[in-house]
């Protein structure tokens, strides 16, 4: 039997992969999703490497922790598979808090985190 917060975390890995499809129909859920220590992510969706999180309450130190975290997972995929450091997956963050709506962490060039709701992002997408 899998416990509530695990089968919390799976619906919301799922509604985010749902999602991701609509726009890039080849978006996939990693390998171990979340169950292996060489886990790399949960989702992989165009170029981004999607680390999903959904829980009760965040503080600022757990977010960035869960951002640095699928950053270094981001370029340990690139060393991985031999790529070229410019070609690499970027970095995203899906949380949601319990009864809110899901938000994104990224950054790009700019080295402060960006955040944005997930359905706005994924609009500006199209």
């Amino acid at each position: 039997m899998v416990k509530k917060p695990k089968a919390k975390g799976n619906k919301f890995e799922n509604d985010v992969l749902r999602q991701c499809r609509v726009i890039h129909p080849a978006s996939y859920k990693t390998l171990g999703s979340g169950n292996s220590k060489d886990d790399k992510g949960d989702i992989v969706f165009k170029n981004y490497l999607i680390e999903c999180k959904h829980m009760k309450d965040f503080t600022d130190g757990q977010l960035k922790g869960f951002f640095k975290k699928v950053s270094a997972e981001a370029m340990q995929r690139l060393i991985d598979r031999g790529g070229d450091i410019k070609e690499g997956l970027t970095p995203l963050l899906v949380f949601k808090k319990n009864q809110r709506r899901p938000q994104v962490m990224f950054t790009f060039t700019n080295p402060h985190p960006i955040f944005m709701y997930w359905d706005e992002f994924l609009e500006d997408l199209k």
